[in-house]
């Protein structure tokens, strides 16, 4: 089971189980354009809260397959994780940051303490990425983190192709060695 909250070390970023509270942040993050401008989410606000209400049920926590945390810099909201455990110890893991902490290496940083929990104490056999093809940034992070492209998938209904891409429990492992 995912733990409540991970804390990254040497640093003043922590993660935290989503909470109601964090329904404005969440709604602000969400709703920019800018940054959901690859993502093409959500279709309206209320279909947008009403996800939200869904991730802060935490009523069946140890059977939930999606958990959602809120990265915190110094007490101040800067992003979302978002974690779904798929079929055969695969996870799933996203990141969306607010625009001023984009670009800044925080992704990373964030994914080292991720990927540890989920590889060492989870006993994750893969985790993958999935961006829109056509975000750069995205898919240089999933390069540069040392994950491989597995897949380019065609999501005709949303309009666009998605890039997978994947880590598996030998490449964290050596991975982990340069941390």
């Amino acid at each position: 089971m995912l733990p409540a909250e991970i804390l990254v070390p040497n640093s003043h970023i922590q993660l935290k189980l989503i909470q109601p509270a964090d329904k404005a942040f969440f709604m602000s993050l969400f709703g920019d354009k800018e940054i959901m401008k690859f993502i093409h989410f959500f279709q309206d606000p209320e279909q947008m809260a009403a996800f939200f209400d869904d991730l802060c049920d935490y009523t069946a926590y140890s059977e939930k397959s999606q958990i959602n945390y809120v990265i915190s810099d110094d007490q101040q909201q800067v992003g979302i994780v978002g974690l779904v455990l798929k079929a055969n110890d695969t996870y799933e893991s996203g990141t969306v940051l607010a625009q001023d902490y984009q670009g800044k290496g925080l992704t990373n940083v964030i994914r080292k303490k991720v990927y540890t929990v989920l590889f060492n104490d989870c006993h994750a056999d893969r985790i993958i990425s999935r961006c829109n093809i056509e975000n750069q940034a995205a898919n240089k992070i999933n390069s540069r983190f040392g994950m491989r492209l597995a897949q380019v998938v065609d999501e005709p209904e949303k309009n666009r192709q998605m890039n997978i891409w994947s880590l598996d429990k030998v490449g964290f492992a050596k991975l982990a060695k340069t941390f």
